[in-house]
């Protein structure tokens, strides 16, 4: 019974990271769902595991204790967090990753499960990249019936919207393959076949037109020359292996005008950062951790705190979610406390790692049928994190639950093969021992499954009011029900308090009621999310509407504090005042906000000529109004 648990679980983690990558990376809820049922469904099978064996010997590296210090400082940050429902699916998302990571550790700790973990995750490149490579070339727009972006339609981006993620993917597999293919155990033809995906996967890495990415790969090849070669033959084929990649990179390049196109946009790269959106989005993380510097804004706090430190310009007026650099987003949302438990993590794995490092190069030979593939699992598996990390610097792959995944087993495959360098780190479960990481898994578990109900009932509604037509009945009790299903959801109070406005403004029958029922929803928005304007800037207009402006201008004014640089807010403060009758301070803000953001869309370009229309007439320049 234990060989097939064991087995189960092997199939799960597989099935796991196959289905991540092909679910456009995991980031859409229903395939974020699906791998929080498999995910559940591991942890079944490993606390069966736990209590089937008589008597059952852990695996139990140092890097397990700081597994659970960060999910227990995730947890506190969690209940102190300023809004709940974005830090409660933040926090859903560590602890999926954490007991993935620790059923891992524990359970995976043999060569034929870590072999299967690369096989699979090879096959899976190929598929990725020969997808990339066929929507560079046919500029193919879908993607499993998806549009993708059309920004992103000469690029290639496998079955991930973007491309860039797909880089992230890939970058982390070609050094496993090309590992396995120049060191490994397995047969000759095996070896050839993961020599051709490795070129296929360098193909699909070309074709993602990602410049991180390229940048990153090149790293990961570097770093695995490094720590695999030793002698003069092995430094011969790996570095052959290795310049054969690169050229066909680099014949990829020369062949390709939008891949050269993108490495000229690189001109003066200091001037073109400073003019990038990302360095203003490196700016807002800078502050938020400098506001807050032990703890952090808050878990997935980044893009709630936005807007109070967005920098002025039009690049930066659209909602940016991450900071697009995990090490500044690690600390913005964690602050310096959250980012030393990552680092413990990642650094006692190196240190285990490094003390055993003779062993485990030696394992090869003293352990052949076993441990026979230690030395090219632990430098692939370290250039796939090197190359992943040094992408991390540029983007946001961490956050990525497919990419995330992947990374999350590599790590905890790396920390368990220190079995083959010392056998002190192995740990008899007894009864205390197994009771008592049987509640913590069962209470982890809980919470996720009813965190995991919760949402997709929510989401279920959501999709039902995106297949009415706004302001119809249909969509406004969809959205309600979303909102009964998750009322900590200020995102859905704030539609629903933007419909009953919409009806209201038609003037008919009632129409004061419906206005009512507007301010009300936008009041309790504003109370799940104290730092959205919108909310605000949403009752303030019911409240013009219901013949109160004097109330209006407090809502107003507040909005205008959370977001002092946000183009529409400026808008909506200049209507304010234009529906007020102060046409000097209207025309002073709709101007403010033009030089932000001078779109059609803007609502300053409909009102700024109504607004000089009335300071031409006879008075207006001597008034206040």
């Amino acid at each position: 019974m234990d060989t097939w648990l064991e087995r189960g679980i092997v199939g799960l983690v597989l099935g796991i990271l196959v289905y991540g990558p092909l679910a456009f990376g995991g980031v859409r809820p229903a395939g974020f769902l699906v791998l929080l049922g498999l995910t559940v469904m591991l942890v079944v099978l490993w606390l069966a595991r736990l209590w089937i064996k008589p008597s059952l010997h852990l695996l139990w590296p140092p890097v397990c204790w700081w597994v659970l210090a960060w999910g227990a400082y995730a947890m506190a940050r969690y209940w102190a967090a300023d809004v709940e429902y974005p830090a409660r699916l933040e926090l859903g998302r560590i602890l999926l990753y954490t007991l993935l990571f620790l059923v891992c550790v524990t359970s995976l700790y043999r060569q034929g499960a870590s072999r299967a973990v690369v096989y699979g995750l090879t096959l899976v490149a190929v598929i990725e990249s020969g997808w990339a490579v066929y929507q560079f070339v046919t500029r193919a727009g879908s993607i499993w019936g998806l549009e993708r972006p059309e920004v992103y339609l000469n690029r290639g981006s496998g079955t991930y919207l973007c491309p860039n993620h797909l880089a992230g993917f890939l970058e982390m597999i070609l050094p496993m393959s090309l590992a396995y293919a120049v060191a490994g155990r397995g047969r000759i033809v095996t070896r050839l076949v993961l020599g051709y995906a490795a070129l296929v996967i360098t193909a699909g890495i070309a074709f993602s037109l990602s410049r991180a990415g390229w940048l990153a790969a090149a790293t990961g090849l570097l770093l695995l020359l490094m720590l695999l070669a030793r002698t003069a033959r092995q430094w011969l084929a790996l570095g052959i292996s290795v310049a054969t990649v690169l050229a066909v990179g680099l014949v990829l390049y020369l062949r390709s005008p939008s891949m050269q196109l993108r490495v000229e946009d690189l001109r003066g790269p200091i001037a073109a950062f400073k003019t990038d959106v990302r360095y203003g989005l490196y700016q807002a993380a800078f502050k938020m951790w400098q506001d807050h510097p032990w703890f952090g804004v808050g878990p997935a706090h980044y893009d709630v705190r936005f807007r109070a430190y967005r920098p002025e310009g039009w690049q930066y007026q659209l909602r940016p979610e991450l900071a697009h650099n995990d090490y500044l987003n690690a600390l913005a949302d964690w602050g310096l406390i959250g980012a030393a438990l990552i680092a413990g993590t990642l650094g006692s794995v190196g240190w285990t790692l490094g003390v055993h490092w003779r062993r485990l190069r030696r394992a090869r030979k003293d352990q052949p049928r076993d441990g026979g593939e230690t030395l090219p699992f632990v430098a692939g598996a370290t250039a796939a994190l090197g190359a992943l990390m040094v992408h991390s610097a540029w983007d946001f792959n961490l956050h990525i639950p497919a990419n995330a995944i992947v990374a999350v087993v590599l790590l905890a495959l790396l920390a368990a093969h220190v079995r083959f360098g010392t056998d002190r780190y192995w740990v008899t479960a007894g009864f205390s021992l197994r009771l008592g990481l049987s509640l913590l898994l069962a209470g982890a578990l809980a919470w996720l499954m009813v965190t995991g109900v919760r949402f997709a009932r929510e989401q279920r509604w959501l999709r039902e009011a995106e297949r009415h037509p706004v302001l119809t009945r249909e969509h406004l009790q969809a959205l309600e029900r979303a909102f009964a299903a998750e009322p900590a959801n200020a995102d859905t109070a704030r539609r629903i308090g933007e419909q009953y406005r919409w009806l209201s403004l038609r003037g008919q029958e009632g129409y004061r009621e419906e206005a009512s029922l507007a301010l009300d929803w936008f009041r309790r928005a504003a109370t799940i999310n104290p730092f959205d304007p919108y909310a605000r800037t949403g009752a303030g207009a019911c409240l013009h509407w219901l013949d109160r402006p004097e109330e209006a201008a407090q809502w107003f004014e507040a909005a205008l504090s959370l977001d002092p640089n946000g183009y529409q807010t400026r808008a909506l403060m200049g209507w304010h005042y234009f529906s007020s009758g102060n046409y000097r301070m209207a025309r002073e803000w709709f101007e403010k906000s033009l030089l932000l953001h001078n779109h059609p869309d803007n609502l300053s370009r409909q009102y700024l000529p109504l607004t000089l229309e009335r300071l031409a007439e006879p008075g207006s320049a001597t008034s206040n109004k």
